[in-house]
């Protein structure tokens, strides 16, 4: 959803919790976090709320933290079509984004092959919040980026015939879009993590260079 990103309509994003043999969020107790007595009354704990060390390793993000966005790009060139020849600095000013349209251009290489150098959107994390999935507002669907016209908010699983009453019923068929086919549907209601960050449409190693810090692909 760069395209949400580039204009300003999303600043959270949802991670499944990947629990990698712990027990699951909805069994931590006050026992397994000495010192500090809590429970997920409203199913809602901020990374700060998680002084066990055990509970923010499974998170996958901290308040923070730097990442920058892959997107699908392409590079137009004269003599070649590699990313090699796109990393040269003699063609760094025609690197492409298919964010920005360009609907008349073939060849477009996938965002997992974008290099770094190339990455125009860096992301600073803001909160990180462990929830149910269902357990999403309208203002946080919102958040999410999810899209409106005249016709309602966008059916992200059957877009151009049916449209959704409100946000949070939109953004249910964009997760299960992208999460459904994986085990991972609306309907399972997984533990997440709800990250909360601000956009900057900067590269990250400027940003870094600055900070003296590392950042991690989005």
């Amino acid at each position: 959803m760069v395209r949400a990103i580039l204009d300003g309509r999303k600043s959270q994003t949802r991670r499944i919790l990947n629990i990698r043999g712990h027990k699951s969020f909805s069994e931590f107790g006050p026992s397994d976090t000495p010192g500090y007595d809590w429970h997920f009354r409203d199913a809602h704990m901020r990374w700060h709320d998680l002084r066990d060390s055990r509970l923010r390793e499974l998170l996958p993000y901290a308040p923070g933290d730097r990442l920058w966005v892959r997107e699908t790009w392409t590079a137009r060139m004269e003599h070649g079509w590699t990313i090699a020849d796109a990393r040269s600095r003699m063609y760094r000013e025609e690197i492409l984004y298919k964010a920005d349209g360009h609907d008349s251009i073939d060849g477009w290489w996938p965002s997992i092959h974008m290099p770094r150098e190339f990455s125009r959107l860096t992301l600073i994390v803001t909160d990180v919040r462990v929830q149910r999935l269902q357990d999403i507002s309208e203002a946080d669907a919102l958040a999410e980026g999810v899209e409106r016209d005249s016709d309602g908010w966008r059916d992200y699983q059957m877009p151009t015939t049916q449209c959704c009453g409100n946000a949070r019923d939109s953004f249910r068929t964009l997760w299960d879009s992208l999460n459904a086919g994986r085990g991972y549907g609306w309907d399972r209601n997984p533990w997440v993590a709800a990250v909360s960050f601000q956009a900057h449409r900067c590269n990250i190693d400027k940003m870094d260079r600055a900070a003296g810090q590392e950042g991690g692909g989005e």
